[in-house]
């Protein structure tokens, strides 16, 4: 019973933050644009919090320490997650997709998000630099865990999955989801959740041999969940399940868009 407490802990508490997070940056950025200066006033602070407190934990190898390490890095995310769904960093083209496949499509899509990528890679520049020379590298491993699931699922999408999942994009980020293509999942599906897989195993493994307790078993279980989370977010682009019966009220009730809106969206690449 104390070692399923012990994962029941931190496991609860990564589900927590991460759900609770999500459905307030939603709720942010649904806001008036007028209030656009204020909810990135909200992200600057965000990502200011975590730097700090990942710099002031990164020689705190404890659970306390793991703890802290995790909620730095989810705050300096935040804080570009904030930026993307205020259309604030985005890319350089903000139109729909037109007619295109293959390497010309990609090419656009990378474009409609390019500098958010960017602001992305200096946001784990940060999170490296705060806690470079330290013990405890726990924003590092969340930080690579958010980054590369992020970037795996931005790759489903765009080669084709079910379920888009577009009804959570803002309004004034409908165009992406011309980018998007909805169909049978590409080859590259399996892949990238069979290898997401793979990595969280041992990662669990490691948590139970450590009991879930001190810093490494902490570590690991925190680590081992938000890589679980983000296996189970892929998993809903596969199945017939509305994404936005995750967040209920954070996302509002709206009308499809028309094809003209997503000029491009199925279009296989």
């Amino acid at each position: 019973m104390d070692t399923l407490v012990a994962f029941l802990i931190p496991a609860g508490a990564v589900i927590a933050v991460w759900w609770i997070g999500t459905a307030a940056i939603m709720r942010l950025d649904r806001l008036p644009r007028r209030r656009l200066p204020f909810s990135l006033a909200v992200g600057c602070a965000l990502a200011i919090t975590g730097v700090l407190l990942v710099a002031v934990s990164n020689e705190a190898a404890t659970k306390h320490g793991a703890y802290a390490g995790f909620v730095g890095t989810l705050l300096v995310w935040a804080c570009g997650e904030i930026a993307f769904l205020t259309g604030a960093v985005v890319g350089p083209r903000r139109l729909p997709c037109p007619p295109a496949s293959g390497v010309a499509r990609f090419s656009l899509a990378i474009q409609a998000v390019l500098y958010h990528e960017m602001a992305l890679v200096a946001a784990g520049i940060l999170v490296v630099g705060a806690s470079w020379g330290g013990t405890n590298l726990t924003a590092v491993w969340c930080f690579a865990v958010l980054w590369t699931m992020r970037a795996s699922a931005k790759l489903n999408l765009h080669f084709g999955v079910p379920n888009l999942g577009e009804e959570l994009l803002p309004d004034h980020l409908r165009y992406l989801g011309s980018y998007f293509s909805r169909g049978p999942v590409s080859p590259l599906f399996p892949v990238t959740v069979g290898l997401a897989v793979l990595v969280a195993m041992p990662l669990w493994k490691a948590a139970y041999d450590h009991g879930a307790a001190g810093f490494d078993g902490t570590q690991a279980v925190i680590v081992a969940t938000l890589l679980t989370l983000a296996i189970a977010e892929h998993l809903f682009m596969i199945l017939p399940i509305p994404q936005s019966l995750l967040w209920g009220g954070a996302v509002p009730d709206r009308a499809q868009a028309t094809d003209v809106e997503r000029t491009g969206k199925g279009t296989p690449s």
